[in-house]
């Protein structure tokens, strides 16, 4: 009997045809990580100064808008109550300077509202945390800005027994950023301590006028004797003049000067 050794041939599997590169499923992977990479960089890019932004006009809209009561204590010189307030959120108390570093003044209690501590850090713009008035005025040619006007600092190589520093800005926009449009240095001094009573000092909130968007007031009292003074914005809104209406620093004795820093 004979046997016939058969060898089988190979089958042969019908493969597909491999994909396209676009398709395949590896090229795929590293373009969709690479496309979620520069979406995410754009992103960061573009959220991180909007968010900023957003931040920045929000604390300038408070800002615009802010109004403390006006009995609300802003600037204690008077020791005991100076102590007092600086246990309340939002004041400080600043112990006496240092000879070294000028005149010495007295020690005092400030104020400042959480907007503001906002704005300036987000702008880099405005004034220290003595706040006095903050709001919004209007000239009588439509120009708005934001007025901050601060308690000077009362110990320096030239005191300021009534100093005020007035800082006018321009308001952002969604584009734009806010600009410093004009700063003044209002002081009101008697000849001399032992002529005329400069402290303590004691300054209230500032009101803006309902009548007259470019017209603020300030009360003031020194040695608990009360006065009022007077605060308008000029017609291109780069200067606050600030005169004394009533009170103890309207005497004659005392001198209005006005400095550019």
């Amino acid at each position: 009997m004979k046997f016939t050794l058969a060898i089988a041939s190979k089958p042969h599997l019908p493969y597909a045809p491999a994909p396209a590169w676009h398709r395949r499923r590896r090229i795929r992977r590293i373009f969709l990580l690479l496309l979620t990479v520069g979406l995410a960089l754009a992103a960061a890019k573009w959220v991180w100064p909007a968010r900023r932004q957003i931040a920045m006009l929000y604390a300038q809209w408070q800002c615009l808008r802010y109004t403390a009561p006006p009995d609300q204590v802003v600037y204690e010189e008077d020791p005991q109550a100076a102590h007092k307030l600086a246990t309340l959120p939002g004041y400080v108390f600043n112990p006496v300077p240092s000879p070294s570093m000028g005149v010495p003044g007295p020690p005092y209690t400030s104020f400042a509202p959480k907007c503001w501590e906002n704005f300036a850090a987000a702008s880099g713009l405005g004034g220290g945390p003595r706040v006095v008035f903050l709001h919004e005025l209007r000239s009588k040619t439509g120009i708005r800005r934001l007025v901050q006007v601060e308690r000077g600092i009362p110990s320096l190589p030239f005191p300021q027994p009534l100093g005020l520093w007035c800082t006018l800005i321009e308001p952002a926009g969604l584009r734009s950023s806010p600009r410093q449009a004009g700063f003044d240095v209002v002081i009101y001094s008697g000849p001399g301590t032992a002529a005329l009573p400069t402290s303590p000092l004691r300054l209230y909130a500032g009101q803006p006028d309902p009548a007259d968007a470019a017209h603020f007031t300030i009360n003031y009292a020194i040695n608990n004797i009360p006065g009022i003074l007077d605060g308008r914005m000029n017609d291109d809104g780069t200067r606050i003049e600030i005169i004394v209406r009533t009170g103890p620093a309207l005497e004659p004795e005392w001198t209005r000067l006005v400095a550019q820093p």
